[in-house]
């Protein structure tokens, strides 16, 4: 069975599956379902009218029917809790599986590591299996039976995985993962890519502070595109971004031109560091230990509007780093000590 730590680390990171892979020694299958959200059968009786055109198997010939429909298709609200009901029933009761509970979309079954053990999280319409390859063969032809999934049987060791580029050493039991072509993309959409570079992701005693009354507004739709973007870089590779991402976040409603200023600075760093990987490697921790660690810090009073402080974690498991987070305290700490205890407290929930 797979543990309470392994479910903890995955469920807030989609890399770790494959960090789990190669620190067993298993294979992969990334597979696509490209037709499963107009296959699902509905719980609900829904209508919906055709569009302009001869209908021939409508007795009064009308040019635009209203029928009933049997079948999802995209754009209806029950789409997706109909795919994820189906996707379910079917790994579940079909492929036998267990699903996790604190990870909605992670299934799994038998003891990593051993020819019984299985794991697949399911990514909107992505799937990713690790297991033995005699197992994950098995599993992939029902799927494609089910589903017409295909993709790469196994992959090898350098692969793509929701935009991400994965790469595996078997010998060191190590992976590397990149978002290089997504970071290029966001310097392409915000026309940083051929800009100057910085060598830190906040200006050097850069204070997060609200809008003043003094200060001109920014763009809020563009302000908010660009911050998602790089959030999502953050949460997926890039724990060095984390405190800078947060700390900008805070002005979504009101930007400033000094908040996208600080943006512009944070993309002119992922500019300079778009090649960073993320390097998870620790052959000193055996495959059967259940050794974690949660480290954690804070800044005393870093907001300069409430002087509240920014808690920052970082928890490792199974010599996999799982988790980076960054947010701003609810209380006002009195001393550091107060403001690293809070942190702590912080992390506990995490791992809780």
């Amino acid at each position: 069975m797979i543990s309470h730590l392994h479910q903890s680390l995955i469920r807030p990171q989609f890399n770790l599956p494959p960090c789990l892979a190669a620190k067993y020694d298993l294979e992969i299958a990334v597979l696509h379902m490209p037709t499963v959200f107009l296959d699902c059968p509905l719980q609900e009786t829904l209508y919906m009218r055709l569009p302009d055109g001869e209908w021939l198997d409508d007795p009064y010939c009308r040019a635009c029917p209203i029928v009933k429909l049997n079948k999802t298709l995209y754009g209806i609200k029950q789409v997706n809790r109909e795919y994820f009901k189906e996707v379910f029933d079917f790994i579940v009761d079909d492929l036998g599986l267990q699903a996790s509970v604190a990870a909605p979309g992670l299934f799994f079954g038998g003891t990593l590591g051993k020819p019984n053990g299985v794991l697949i999280p399911v990514y909107v319409d992505d799937i990713m299996i690790i297991s033995s390859l005699k197992l994950i063969s098995s599993i992939v032809s029902q799927l494609y039976a089910r589903f017409k999934a295909a993709g790469c049987v196994p992959v090898p060791d350098t692969f793509q995985y929701l935009g991400m580029t994965v790469k595996c050493n078997r010998s060191k039991q190590s992976i590397a993962i990149n978002w290089i072509g997504y970071i290029n993309c966001i310097l392409d959409r915000f026309e940083i890519a051929n800009g100057r570079k910085c060598s830190t992701p906040l200006e050097v005693g850069h204070k997060p502070h609200a809008i003043h009354a003094d200060e001109q507004p920014f763009e809020t739709g563009l302000y908010q595109k660009a911050v998602g973007s790089i959030l999502y870089a953050a949460l997926g590779t890039r724990p060095d971004i984390t405190y800078a991402i947060n700390v900008l976040y805070r002005s979504v409603a009101q930007p400033s031109m000094l908040h996208w200023e600080a943006i512009k600075h944070l993309l002119r760093y992922l500019h300079g560091t778009s090649e960073y990987k993320l390097m998870i490697q620790d052959p000193k921790l055996q495959h059967d230990s259940n050794f974690i660690e949660c480290y954690a810090n804070a800044n005393l009073g870093g907001d300069a509007d409430s002087s509240k402080s920014t808690s920052e974690i970082i928890i490792v498991g199974l010599g996999i780093l799982g988790l980076w987070r960054s947010k701003k305290q609810t209380l006002v700490a009195q001393s550091t000590m107060q403001a690293g205890m809070i942190a702590t407290a912080y992390g506990k929930v995490q791992l809780d």
